[in-house]
């Protein structure tokens, strides 16, 4: 059994701040990752080695998932809405906001484990529910977050 003080994070407790906005909780997160890339440079003569060189670093898109609630829905609906515009009323200017996310993972406790800073956040889709009048499903939306990395 997991105490209320042990330092370890529950990877079912976790919250998404983006652009400064309080996004809430949602119940799943995918893509916290990062790939360095590195290649294999072959000299002539070596032959007992490999040198190794840094390559292309790359972080694949967040997917955030959750049931919609409110009032985290309609939060997240009107950052959606704000991002929408911000790329309609551009018209070729640089008005775009250069976006930063924080996902921090909870202990049992509520209390912070860890975080991740990253820089360069735009939304790359928002999906919402299927209605279905048949069904008795849980309405579930999705969030998928292009970034440029870790801070």
């Amino acid at each position: 059994m997991i105490g209320t003080d042990t330092g370890l994070g529950l990877t079912s407790r976790f919250k998404v701040e983006v652009d400064g906005v309080d996004l809430g909780r949602w119940s799943g997160c995918q893509g916290l990752a990062v790939t360095y890339n590195p290649y294999a440079l072959e000299s002539g003569g070596d032959y007992d080695f490999v040198h190794w060189l840094p390559g292309q670093v790359k972080y694949p898109n967040i997917k955030l998932s959750r049931a919609l609630s409110s009032p985290d829905s309609k939060t997240l609906f009107s950052w959606v809405k704000k991002k929408i515009e911000e790329v309609v009323d551009m018209a070729g200017s640089a008005a775009y906001s250069d976006g930063s996310a924080k996902i921090t993972l909870l202990g049992a406790d509520g209390e912070e484990v860890m975080s991740w800073q990253l820089r360069g956040v735009h939304p790359a889709s928002w999906t919402g529910p299927t209605l279905d009048a048949g069904s008795t499903k849980i309405a579930i939306e999705v969030l998928e977050l292009v970034h440029e990395g870790f801070i």
